[in-house]
């Protein structure tokens, strides 16, 4: 599939998953919020640098610091149990480096847009009058935009990252602490992890220098781990049943 209608499916997925997230909620008294969640590397989440040689080429990938951000909608189905899903816009960074038998080095870096629709079961923990703790589990589709090209500067590498699919799934588990208030709205501080169940792209790395040409192919797994900033607005009676309230 070619980026342009790569790009213009995952949009018209977006819309529907929009569409369709409106309706379902839309008598169920939805509290609605918005998330930011830097990406932090970490070995611990298997998000680690790919290290592998060709041809006496050493080439490195490394996860960077990336990001999510969207909006995201909760109803109450229980008291202490939510539903909750949304619509996001995630962006991976990788770096990708090649060192020669020479000593000589360069690198580059290239950055994987997808959208996800994240759903998820979200338990709580009530610990004081306006706080919670609440815990997690659920799942995410996954939509890639289009494959991805980057060059260094001195063009010696080049990194072509190809998509596996243009939708994958993913499983989403996340703990976090929730204060709540009647005026300002609800404010969420937290962890996450988003798995993927398979691996989402193969980036082929080229190195071409004189007369050296060499070159490798490697897996990108796409998991990823990440601090989760939400803010959910304020709660009214028009807007939130009042049976409901509890359970938010």
């Amino acid at each position: 599939m070619k980026g342009g209608t790569r790009i213009q499916t995952v949009l018209l997925a977006v819309i529907l998953g929009t569409l369709c997230c409106s309706n379902a909620f839309s008598q169920l008294y939805p509290v609605v919020g918005f998330q930011i969640k830097p990406i932090i590397p970490s070995e611990l989440f298997s998000n680690t640098s790919f290290k592998g040689s060709a041809d006496n080429v050493t080439f490195t990938i490394n996860p960077k610091v990336g990001y999510n951000f969207g909006m995201i909608i909760r109803k109450a189905v229980y008291k202490g149990i939510s539903i909750e899903g949304g619509l996001t816009y995630t962006q991976r960074t990788y770096g990708v480096s090649a060192i020669d038998s020479t000593g000589f080095s360069t690198s580059t870096q290239f950055k994987l847009v997808t959208y996800e629709i994240p759903l998820m079961a979200l338990f709580y923990i009530h610990i004081a009058p306006n706080d919670y703790i609440d815990g997690a589990f659920g799942g995410s589709a996954d939509f890639f935009a289009s494959d991805v090209e980057s060059k260094s500067p001195d063009g010696t590498v080049d990194a072509l990252t190809k998509v596996k699919y243009w939708v994958l799934p993913a499983l989403n588990s996340a703990v976090g602490y929730e204060h709540r208030t009647k005026t300002s709205g609800y404010f969420y501080i937290g962890g996450s992890y988003h798995r993927m169940l398979t691996n989402l792209a193969y980036t082929a790395i080229t190195y071409q220098r004189d007369t050296k040409n060499s070159y490798i192919i490697e897996p990108l797994a796409g998991h990823y781990f990440a601090l989760d900033f939400k803010y959910f607005l304020p709660v009214t009676q028009k807007t939130v049943n009042p049976e409901d309230q509890n359970g938010l």
